[in-house]
């Protein structure tokens, strides 16, 4: 019917396969918006929680910045000291009971046992 108003046939061909390529690329730029679209409200929890995460690195990089260390080294040495000096008490408590034993044993030997036959 194209051809019979004067114009080529084969150009209505091309309008309908580029209308149909159009719509193709129409629909497909349709289903990515789709896919990739971000809620309203998703983006500020996004942000919500990226600014706690911040909050959460700038509140320890605060105490790293602050710690002190000489005052922490002190307190570890005093522990240790504290638990050096526990453990030498119990062993000198060891040792005199020992020695109060072996004593007392060797003062049993000593003695001269009668025995009546």
């Amino acid at each position: 019917m194209f051809d019979l108003l004067g114009f080529s046939g084969s150009l209505l061909t091309e309008k309908y396969d580029a209308d149909n390529k159009i719509l193709e690329q129409k629909t497909f730029i349709n289903r990515i918006k789709n896919d990739f679209a971000v809620d309203a409200g998703e983006v500020d929890k996004i942000r919500g929680a990226i600014d706690l995460k911040i909050e959460d690195r700038d509140k320890l990089q605060s105490e790293i910045d602050n710690f002190n260390f000489y005052q922490q080294e002190r307190n570890l040495n005093k522990e240790l000291i504290e638990e050096i000096e526990t453990q030498i008490s119990e062993y000198n408590s060891a040792e005199y009971n020992l020695e109060f034993d072996l004593e007392k044993t060797k003062q049993s030997f000593s003695q001269k046992i009668y025995r009546s036959i």
